[in-house]
C-alpha cells in the first residue's frame, strides 16, 4: 500500500519549504499557505505556532535585517522601514524596539545626507566627483 501524506503533513512540508527559500513573517506564510487547496485555517495556525516556537519564523531577525539593509544600503527613512515592516505583519512592539536599537532617530539625518551625496554623485558623474 502506498503512503499518502496527510493534509497536515503536506501543509507542514509546504510551510518548511517556503521558509527555507527566504525568511517569512507569520503573516506572509499564512497568506502563502491559505492559497493552497488543502489549506485549513486551524492547521495553518498550528503549523505557524510550531515554526515560531522552533524559530523557523523569527520576526525580530527579519526586522533587524530589513532595517540594516534599509539604513546602510538603500538609505531609507525610518518611516518607510516602519511601514514596510508593518505591511509584512511584524508586531508594532517589535518594530519599535528594533528601530530604536538599530536605527535611532539621531541617525536619520546622517542617512539623509548619504542619500543626497549618492544622488549628487549620480547626477554629476564619477569623473567630476573628485573636484567637489
Amino acid at each position: 500500500m502506498d503512503y499518502k501524506p496527510s493534509t497536515k503533513d503536506s501543509l507542514r512540508s509546504a510551510a518548511y519549504r517556503a521558509v527555507s527559500y527566504r525568511p517569512l513573517t507569520a503573516k506572509e506564510l499564512r497568506i502563502k499557505l491559505q492559497k493552497r487547496k488543502d489549506a485549513d485555517h486551524d492547521r495553518i495556525e498550528v503549523i505557524i505556532q510550531e515554526l515560531l516556537k522552533d524559530r523557523y519564523i523569527d520576526e525580530t531577525s527579519i526586522a533587524e535585517d530589513v532595517i540594516r539593509r534599509g539604513k546602510e544600503v538603500k538609505l531609507l527613512a525610518r518611516r518607510l522601514l516602519q511601514r514596510d515592516l508593518m505591511r509584512r505583519g511584524i508586531p508594532q512592539e517589535t518594530i519599535d524596539t528594533v528601530l530604536n536599537e538599530k536605527y535611532p532617530e539621531s541617525d536619520e539625518s546622517d542617512v539623509a545626507t548619504m542619500l543626497a551625496l549618492k544622488k549628487l554623485r549620480s547626477k554629476i558623474g564619477a569623473k567630476h566627483w573628485s573636484v567637489l
